[in-house]
């Protein structure tokens, strides 16, 4: 039976914004879904023949950039930042056309860490005129045709008639992000102290064993911070004397964990009735994303493999295997010891972030 949809988007439009994405690779999945994730009509006819919805989870950059079309506040520093919010339109074009619900709310929570609530709000009104656009016009610009963003009058009533922004604070730091924070912190300790790549590992899970909790995503994280062919993007200077540079890159590489950490939490527990995307341009994020719980087209063992020698290789991927074995045992010793954790969890990042800033003023 032949299946006919009505698009907002011409054939051409299409074809260039799938083309677009595809090449820019933004696109994380649980799962392979299609051969092809970056077709349309695909996400249009399984939302036909299912009850399973979409939804899709912006990370920051592009969702800035998105919020700052709809103002026409971008600025263009260069060809390739122009490029970068071109293609946060043909995210738009593509989201809306397929009919995703687009969720920016972690985006914001990161907003509001360097700003405020206020800010973070307004940030989040001019998202909504955007996600009330027609596809039309985000891929008009996308594709050059426009010089800016043309936004309808009623695509700004329409957002007007939506939900408003949650009462709560959004800069008040989320769980996961404080998580991530204080391992991050005793993983830069530890690399100070120690030269081996593998001790320096060896050493971070047994803190976590002994200490912390186990995590398998965060010791993911580690391995892309002491490889020297990643470091330099797992946390930008974090080889700085300056404790505020430190600082901020850390805090920078905490929100792509809760990012990598809340949309598995997601996928996971809605597995049944709702499909998550993870959209993100950043290479180093969407690595992290995919090898923890996505098929990457790279095995574990193999990109371990690749970014450190056979004998570094060897120790890492032992406790790696190790701290995911930790993480799935659920008796109740460790409900008591997870409880304890997560009560203390605030005066142990304050304890951290005092002998780190030691250790990096001692460099």
């Amino acid at each position: 039976m032949l299946e006919v949809y009505d698009l907002s988007l011409p054939h051409r439009d299409l074809v260039e914004i799938q083309d677009f994405l595809r090449d820019a690779d933004v696109l994380t999945t649980p799962t392979q879904v299609f051969d092809d994730n970056y077709s349309i009509v695909e996400w249009i006819r399984a939302a036909d023949h299912s009850e399973i919805e979409v939804s899709i989870i912006l990370d920051n950059n592009i969702f800035t950039r998105v919020s700052a079309l709809t103002q026409d506040k971008r600025t263009f520093s260069s060809p390739e930042d122009q490029k970068s919010y071109r293609l946060a339109a043909a995210v738009m074009a593509f989201s809306i056309q397929a009919g995703f619900s687009i969720e920016p709310g972690l985006a914001l929570y990161e907003k509001a860490s360097s700003g405020s609530h206020e800010n973070s709000a307004a940030e989040y009104r001019a998202f909504q005129i955007g996600d009330e656009t027609d596809p039309t016009y985000w891929s008009a610009f996308a594709l050059g045709r426009d010089k800016a963003l043309r936004v309808p009058a009623n695509a700004m009533e329409q957002a007007k008639q939506r939900m408003p922004l949650p009462e709560k604070d959004l800069t008040k730091d989320l769980r996961h992000h404080s998580q991530a924070t204080l391992y991050l912190m005793k993983l830069l300790e530890l690399k100070d102290q120690l030269k081996n790549p593998s001790d320096i590992f060896i050493a971070f899970i047994l803190w976590m064993e002994q200490e912390a909790l186990p995590d398998f995503l965060i010791a993911l994280f580690a391995i892309h911070f002491l490889s020297e062919k990643t470091h330099s993007r797992s946390i930008k200077n974090s080889s700085s004397r300056d404790p505020k540079l430190v600082f901020r890159g850390l805090q920078n590489a905490a929100w792509d964990i809760t990012y990598v950490r809340i949309w598995s939490i997601r996928a996971k527990h809605d597995a049944s009735s709702r499909y998550w995307l993870f959209c993100s341009n950043d290479r180093h994020l969407q690595m992290l994303a995919r090898h923890f719980l996505t098929v990457s087209g790279v095995s574990i063992d193999d990109y371990v493999g690749e970014l450190f020698t056979p004998n570094d290789a060897q120790k890492i991927l032992s406790r790696l295997y190790d701290a995911e074995r930790l993480v799935h045992l659920n008796t109740d010793g460790s409900k008591d010891r997870q409880r304890a954790f997560w009560d203390s969890l605030s005066d142990r990042i304050s304890h951290q972030r005092i002998r780190t800033e030691k250790l990096i003023k001692q460099r």
